[in-house]
């Protein structure tokens, strides 16, 4: 319609389209005051015509839309057409989806022309959801929603699943808790109160016990979702299993773990390597000159001679006592590395020893208990020993140690 109805002829030929279209049709003065309407516009809003007479643009729109609402006056005013989407009140408090084209007349009206778009926007959100359920489904993503005030619990069948339960059933809020390890309540409490009373997020990875006795570690997150009016809010959210991922991350520590005590160990050999070869070393050398100078001077000059034996004697017993304290250092050294037994320490040789790219085949076989610790000791040594070397100087792509102890022999 391109503003007030017009007069003289024409006039119930206008009217007549005006009252008989099914798109709702309002105009509405500058100061958005409403001066007419078709009884669809009436019909979509529940007012009477009277009633809604007395009604402007600003009392069915939400207070919040007021700003929006001034910004389309001034587009209008420019001289544009605006088609957009508004939450319009009805008369009995509800709200519906108008989609409105809008312009201003010839004689400066406000004109609307809008439809219903109520339930075209339920199938959209609910086509989102269906969608968003299948993504989430498909990545093996759990659902759940909660409503708080009430204790409503809602899971799907993946969720279930992640939860130890079968994946038809529906548990409650306390059922699904019982699942949860109990070390863990405390703090995902704290976190669900945390999210309704002040972030509104919520995300905590915690132990869930199955009924074989079985745990795995479950990520959740969800966000809360705010109700208009008087309905409560809820949280509504995802689960995922990360157990594997966990594992993953704790087995490439506990290898960070073992490079670093290699390297460790590796600088405690390198720093005992240089006591031998700077203290006891040396002291040995010196010795042996001293020795050779009391040869020399045992004729000639009896007295230096004795001194040079003294000296020989000295740094010979400092180098006894040096050796002896670097002994039980390489000693304790090696008594760590069989901390966890013959097994364990063949074990670690696989990962702490071979470099990227090479494979590593140990394995160990007999009566551990029956192997006196000395014997033992020497064995892994030797096999150690070997590795090294073969590493070292074969430019091998696999090593292979097969090793199998009896009562009385030993074969490596």
């Amino acid at each position: 319609m391109p503003g007030r109805l017009p007069e003289g002829e024409g006039k119930e030929h206008y009217r007549l389209l005006f009252e008989r279209a099914t798109d709702g049709i309002w105009l509405a003065d500058r100061e958005g005051r409403f001066v007419d309407m078709n009884p669809a516009a009436c019909a979509m809003l529940g007012y009477a015509r009277e009633e809604h007479l007395r009604l402007s643009v600003s009392d069915v729109i939400r207070e919040e839309e007021a700003p929006r609402l001034r910004d389309l006056m001034r587009e209008l005013a420019a001289g544009h057409q605006i088609t957009d989407i508004w939450e319009i009140r009805r008369a009995d408090g509800t709200y519906v989806s108008l989609e409105l084209s809008h312009a201003f007349t010839p004689d400066s009206l406000w004109q609307a022309i809008g439809r219903d778009i109520t339930e075209r926007g339920r199938a959209e959100a609910a086509l989102r959801e269906s969608e968003e359920r299948f993504a989430v489904e498909a990545a093996d993503l759990g659902r759940w929603e909660l409503v708080p005030e009430t204790g409503e619990f809602y899971t799907s069948a993946t969720c279930n699943r992640h939860l130890g339960l079968p994946e038809d059933s529906r548990p409650t809020h306390e059922e699904h808790f019982q699942t949860i390890h109990p070390d863990d309540h405390a703090m995902i409490y704290e976190r669900l109160r945390r999210a309704v009373e002040e972030e509104g997020e919520f995300e905590a990875e915690y132990r869930v016990i199955y009924p074989d006795g079985g745990v795995r570690r479950i990520l959740s997150r969800a966000r809360v979702l705010r109700s208009p009016g008087s309905a409560p809010d809820r949280l509504t959210g995802i689960t995922l299993d990360v157990t594997e991922a966990r594992e993953l991350e704790e087995e490439r520590e506990r290898a960070r773990a073992r490079e670093l005590t290699v390297l460790t160990e590796a600088a405690e050999r390198e720093r005992i390597s240089r006591k031998l070869h700077d203290r006891v070393a040396h002291g040995l050398g010196v010795a042996h000159q001293s020795l050779e100078l009391f040869s020399v001077l045992s004729q000639s000059d009896p007295e230096r001679a004795q001194e040079k034996l003294a000296l020989a004697k000295q740094t010979t017993r400092r180098a006894l006592d040096q050796t002896r304290a670097l002994s039980a250092e390489l000693k304790r050294l090696q008594e760590e590395e069989l901390a966890e037994g013959l097994n364990g320490a063949f074990g670690r040789l696989a990962g702490s020893y071979v470099p990227d790219g090479i494979e590593m085949d140990v394995s160990f076989s007999g009566e551990e208990s029956a192997i006196p610790a000395s014997v033992g000791m020497q064995a892994y040594l030797a096999v150690r020993e070997a590795i090294r070397n073969a590493l070292k100087h074969s430019g091998c792509s696999r090593v292979r140690s097969r090793s199998r102890f009896e009562t009385g022999t030993s074969t490596a």
